[in-house]
C-alpha cells in the first residue's frame, strides 16, 4: 500500500510538472488534478500491463518505444475522462507521458537507493560460462584439476 501511494505522489509530480512546462496540459482546479493522478495510477496498476501485453510484438519490434506511446494513450483518455483536466492534442499527450514517464524514472532512481549508496535494482546478473574444468583466467597448460561441475552449473544467469 506504501509503494502504490508512493507511485501516486510521483505521478502527481509529473502530471504536475507536465501542466506547468506544456502550454496544451493545463487543469482547472486541484481535484482535477488529483482525479487525473487517481485515474492514472490506476490505468498504471491495471490497464497498462495489459496494453503491454496485447501489443508485446509493437514494443518488441519499436524497441520500447511503443510503452511511450501506450503511456501517451492512457494520458490522453485519462484528460477526456476528467472534466476540468484538459490535454488539447494527441501530441501533447505524448509529451506529457515522455515528462510523467521521466520523472518516475528519476524519482524512482533517487528513491531506491539503499543506505550504502548502492541501487537496490530489480535486475540482477550473474553470468558464469566454464566448461574446462579451468579457473577463469588460467591458462591450459598449468591448469589444476577442479571438483567436477554439475551439468546445471555449465550455463547459470540468475535474475
Amino acid at each position: 500500500m506504501l509503494k502504490l501511494l508512493q507511485n501516486a505522489l510521483i505521478v502527481a509530480l509529473g502530471v504536475f510538472l507536465a501542466s506547468y512546462l506544456l502550454d496544451g496540459i493545463h487543469y482547472d482546479n486541484k481535484q482535477a488534478l488529483l482525479l487525473v493522478v487517481v485515474l492514472l495510477t490506476l490505468f498504471n496498476l491495471f490497464l497498462r500491463p495489459v496494453l503491454i501485453l496485447f501489443t508485446l510484438p509493437f514494443v518488441i519490434f519499436t524497441l520500447g518505444l511503443g510503452v511511450w506511446l501506450i503511456n501517451s494513450v492512457l494520458f490522453f483518455v485519462a484528460g477526456r475522462a476528467v472534466s476540468g483536466f484538459h490535454v488539447d492534442n494527441f501530441w501533447d499527450a505524448i509529451w506529457g507521458a515522455l515528462i510523467v514517464s521521466l520523472t518516475t524514472m528519476i524519482a524512482n532512481g533517487f528513491l531506491n537507493k539503499s543506505k550504502t549508496g548502492s541501487t537496490s535494482g530489480r535486475f540482477n546478473f550473474n553470468v558464469r560460462l566454464n566448461r574446462g574444468g579451468m579457473a577463469p583466467g588460467q591458462q591450459p597448460g598449468n591448469a589444476t584439476p577442479r571438483k567436477a561441475l554439475r551439468k546445471d552449473d555449465d550455463k547459470v544467469i540468475d535474475i
